[in-house]
């Protein structure tokens, strides 16, 4: 359990965003059941997983890598949209992820990809308000080969 007197006796001037994870693919591993929940701005249903990342693949600059401090822990949301027009994008993660959809509702097969590995590709991407801030996102995925 954290400490939050400690956390909150140190000043706040030090504090400094730190870089986004860098740039490249990534074997990742889903951790825990997808959260449902809706956007803010559009109230689009979504699936919000974490991933878990595990190895950084050859296309990763190193330099940019240890800026960072590694992968260990590093986890990132992917969110699948809930809607007509993206619903395939949610059987192809599934599928991704090794799971046999054939059979299952959606919330079953969002269910079976815990624990499943997947690679990710991130991308960068500026923050949406207009600040300089700059976060990694998860382009896309593929199956483990």
């Amino acid at each position: 359990m954290p400490n939050f007197s400690d956390i909150l006796d140190k000043p706040a001037s030090g504090d400094t965003r730190p870089p986004p994870i860098p740039v490249g693919t990534y074997l990742a591993i889903v951790r825990g059941l997808p959260e449902y929940f809706e956007s803010a701005k559009k109230k689009t249903p979504g699936a919000r997983f974490t991933l878990e990342l595990l190895q950084a693949g050859e296309d990763v600059d190193p330099d940019e890598l240890e800026a960072i401090g590694g992968i260990a822990n590093k986890t990132l949301r992917h969110d699948i949209w809930l809607t007509d027009e993206s619903l395939w994008r949610g059987r192809e993660f599934c599928e991704h992820c090794g799971v046999d959809v054939e059979n299952l509702s959606r919330g079953q097969a969002f269910e079976a990809c815990n624990g499943a590995q997947v690679m990710v590709e991130i991308r960068h991407e500026p923050a949406q308000d207009g600040s300089d801030a700059i976060f990694a996102r998860i382009a896309k995925t593929r199956a483990v080969e």
